[in-house]
């Protein structure tokens, strides 16, 4: 398994890796940091769209999302959300905001939208 060196497609590297992190960001500052952040609780791999999300999801089992909101196009990190519970391997998989959205009342949207955590940038 190859260290987290800037390339999205390999995973970094972990404590536990039994434990399938996927991080969806766009932006690659917060990537590292996150997986700096997430390498100890597992295998962290990383994801900077809706699509390659989707893909990623589809063909690995992930115990835990960390989701931007604002992915920069068309679809959204709460899109994301919405398809992730269509599968029914992620109905109960925690999906966690992870946004730099702080304004008053935007953590009870997000959880209200069915996010199970929120995490400020």
């Amino acid at each position: 398994m190859a260290a987290y060196e800037g390339d999205s497609s390999e995973p970094s590297t972990c404590e536990n890796e039994d434990f399938r992190i996927l991080v969806v960001e766009d932006h690659a500052e917060t990537i590292l940091l996150l997986c700096h952040f997430l390498r100890s609780l597992g295998t962290v791999h990383t994801s900077e769209s809706y699509d390659d999300a989707l893909r990623r999801a589809h063909e690995t089992d992930f115990h835990l999302f960390l989701v931007d909101i604002n992915l920069g196009q068309k679809q959204t990190g709460s899109d994301l959300l919405k398809a992730l519970r269509l599968n029914p391997r992620y109905i109960t998989t925690p999906v966690l905001a992870c946004t730099a959205y702080g304004l008053p009342g935007d953590r009870s949207r997000l959880l209200d939208e069915g996010f199970d955590g929120y995490v400020g940038k």
